[in-house]
Formats: structure tokens, C-alpha cells, sequence
């Protein structure tokens, strides 16, 4: 019978202290995810997108994170816009498949150049990007 009444008196407690301290909402600068959520313009530190032009500013997609290898739908892309652009020091390779998937690799590039880089031809419309963070490329295998 103790136990029951233990019981009550601290779910009643619990029910008292949510009504008098509620939670705090959590903001967007709180929240980590794939892309850049602060906005879709122009990427910020450690972030890139993907423009349908070589000058970064037609139809140009959300904000990727860098470090995110995860798979990216491509669509009629010309050029990726990088914040402050990517030295030739800079791991990151760009990796492109012919379909949707990711599956596999049938284009690679060693991503380096100005804020705005208008894509190399084999990596232009391509069904799928994967940003993987290495200097060089695996042989292709589609």
C-alpha cells in the first residue's frame, strides 16, 4: 500500500512540475541535421549546395553538410557552390552516379576552386552525388 501511495505522490508531483516549469522549445540553431537549415541562400562554414547554372544562382538546391556522405538526388546540376571556396589541400571528393541510388561510382572528382565551381562535364547531370571525404578516387564500377 506504501508503494502505491509513493507512486501517486511522485506522478502527482511530476503533473505539478510540468504545468509550473515547462520545457524550453527547441530552437533551430539546436537541431543538427544534414543540411544547413539557417537558410537556403548561399552556404555557410562547412556547408555546400548544388546550382542548375555555372554561376550559383539558378534553381540551386538546400545546404549539405561536408562531412555528410549520404546520398544527394542529382538533377540537370552545372556547378556546387562551396563557402569560401576549397583549396587543393581540401579531402573532399565528389562522387557521382548514372541513377538515384548511390549505388555505385561511375564519376569522381577531387572538389577544389573558387566559391562558385562550375562542375567538370562528366560530373554535370547526374542521377546521384555522395560527398566523401578522401583526396582521391576509387575506380569507377557501374
Amino acid at each position: 500500500m506504501n508503494k502505491i501511495l509513493l507512486l501517486s505522490a511522485a506522478l502527482a508531483g511530476a503533473v505539478v512540475n510540468a504545468a509550473v516549469f515547462p520545457q524550453e522549445a527547441t530552437t533551430e540553431s539546436q537541431i543538427s541535421s544534414t543540411h544547413d537549415r539557417r537558410d537556403y541562400g548561399p552556404p555557410g562554414v562547412g556547408y555546400y549546395r548544388f546550382c542548375k547554372d555555372k554561376y550559383c544562382t539558378l534553381d540551386c538546391s538546400i545546404n549539405f553538410r561536408t562531412t555528410d556522405t549520404g546520398c544527394i538526388n542529382g538533377g540537370d546540376f552545372q556547378s556546387m557552390q562551396v563557402h569560401g571556396g576549397l583549396d587543393p589541400l581540401t579531402h573532399l571528393t565528389l562522387v557521382t552516379t548514372p541513377h538515384d541510388s548511390c549505388s555505385c561510382q561511375d564519376a569522381c572528382w577531387h572538389a577544389t576552386g573558387p566559391e562558385c565551381i562550375e562542375l567538370p562535364d562528366d560530373i554535370k547531370n547526374k542521377g546521384s552525388y555522395r560527398m566523401v571525404g578522401q583526396d582521391n578516387c576509387s575506380s569507377n564500377n557501374c
